[in-house]
């Protein structure tokens, strides 16, 4: 068992928000404002609690909204079909708009609002001071992974929103309901390696080491950036100048054919390299119709040859959106091929790119193997050893409470087999 540490997200809301320096309370939230948090979830019975505080609007939406609408850059509609919210002004639940539980005001002080969402058997109850105002949606699951959600609408001009939540950092106000924990509590299946009367901890690291350094010319320190074509002075390597700005030149821009597969940008390297991971800030001049959509990355060695390693939909913002992905081979050449964008195919571009170069792993050294290890150093999910160690730590013991945890050994003879992952269920 983990306990993380789940906030407001700053980085993904749209609107007027002060967040307190513990980012687990805003105050003046201004009409159409949205917010969601640090931690999603897809599976489990989770609590957690709403405390409104302002005494003069209650034009608050509270509930979850899907992964799917993320980032929230724009005030997003609440009957959307992405979110499930209970509406405190009029107790109505959304996107259905229809009568469900009381109203969030109440005389004589503030009021919590208890969340039981409920992800194994996709319901979702809200509870005011403590009382089930029973369920409210019996179709979560159709959202995939979820996050807390809180949006305004239409606040009076008496005054703005504020509001503080508790994800399970502190004692909730009312007994968390039979079967379901705090919000901020996570179980994992977690193992540690053995040999030689010592435990061995696995760590990648997420590289965000750009490759490609700050260009300021096609040609630069061993890089070359090319692409299937431009605009004028729009050249390719503006894409890799370090400048993220949207809506101004200089970006990497062109509104010609494009040929089979669509535009394409393309990074050469003169040393192979193994990469793992792209940023891409769209290019949002006159409006947002020339941003990219769909992509695809591609690796080869000669030029010629090519293979894919990842794609995805960009999201049609200018900020850098990050995008991680498994690879073990070095190439010298990566393109990325856009194959469609917010307009048209023949008018597309990107106003700033970064590759991140592969990081390899970190071996922890633990001399003990009880719970209080597995539960501080155990490794979860896909675990690799095709990768190369590239430094070591000794771990010093530490005294930690244990949790409601069970530890199992098995013994691989890595002399009759060879394993190169492990896999958690």
């Amino acid at each position: 068992m983990d306990i993380l540490n789940v906030t407001l997200d700053p980085n993904n809301k749209y609107g007027t928000h002060t967040l307190d320096s513990n980012l687990l309370g805003a105050k003046s939230v201004t009409d159409s404002s949205r917010i969601t948090t640090t931690l999603g979830k897809s599976s489990g019975k989770w609590y957690w609690e709403y405390t409104h505080t302002t005494t003069n609007d209650y034009r608050i939406h509270i509930g979850i909204v899907s992964e799917t609408l993320f980032p929230i850059y724009n005030s997003l509609p609440v009957n959307s079909s992405y979110t499930r919210t209970y509406f405190g002004y009029n107790g109505n639940k959304y996107p259905e708009n229809t009568p469900y539980g009381t109203r969030l005001k109440e005389s004589g002080g503030s009021v919590v609002i208890g969340v039981a969402m409920d992800l194994d058997n996709g319901t979702l109850e809200f509870y005011k001071n403590g009382v089930s105002m029973g369920v409210s949606h019996t179709d979560i699951l159709n959202l995939g992974k979820v996050f807390p959600f809180f949006a305004s609408v239409g606040t009076a001009s008496s005054g703005p929103i504020s509001f503080t939540v508790n994800f399970g950092s502190r004692d909730f106000k009312y007994p968390v309901p039979a079967g379901f924990s705090p919000y901020n509590i996570s179980y994992e299946n977690k193992i540690l390696l053995s040999s030689g009367g010592k435990n061995y901890r696995l760590e990648k690291t997420v590289s965000r080491e750009n490759a490609v350094p700050v260009m300021t010319s096609a040609l630069n320190a061993n890089v070359e950036i090319t692409a299937s074509a431009f605009n004028a002075s729009d050249y390719p390597w503006y894409a890799f100048d370090g400048i993220v700005n949207a809506t101004v030149r200089p970006f990497w821009y062109t509104l010609s054919t494009p040929p089979t597969g669509g535009h394409w940008l393309q990074v050469k390297f003169i040393k192979p390299k193994v990469i793992t991971g792209i940023s891409l800030a769209s290019l949002l001049v006159t409006g947002d119709k020339h941003s990219i959509k769909d992509f695809e990355l591609y690796g080869s060695n000669d030029g010629v040859m090519y293979e894919k390693l990842y794609t995805n939909t960009q999201p049609n913002v200018g900020t850098r959106i990050y995008y991680d992905f498994e690879s073990n081979k070095a190439y010298s050449y990566y393109r990325l091929n856009i194959l469609s964008s917010y307009n048209l195919t023949t008018t597309v571009g990107v106003n700033e790119m970064e590759i991140f170069q592969k990081k390899n792993q970190t071996m922890y050294v633990i001399d003990t193997s009880d719970e209080n290890d597995i539960i501080q150093y155990g490794m979860k999910g896909d675990i690799s050893f095709n990768g190369v160690v590239d430094k070591v730590k000794d771990v010093i013991k530490m005294n930690l409470p244990l949790g409601s945890s069970k530890t199992f050994e098995h013994t691989i003879d890595m002399s009759k087999r060879r394993v190169d992952k492990i896999t958690l269920g």
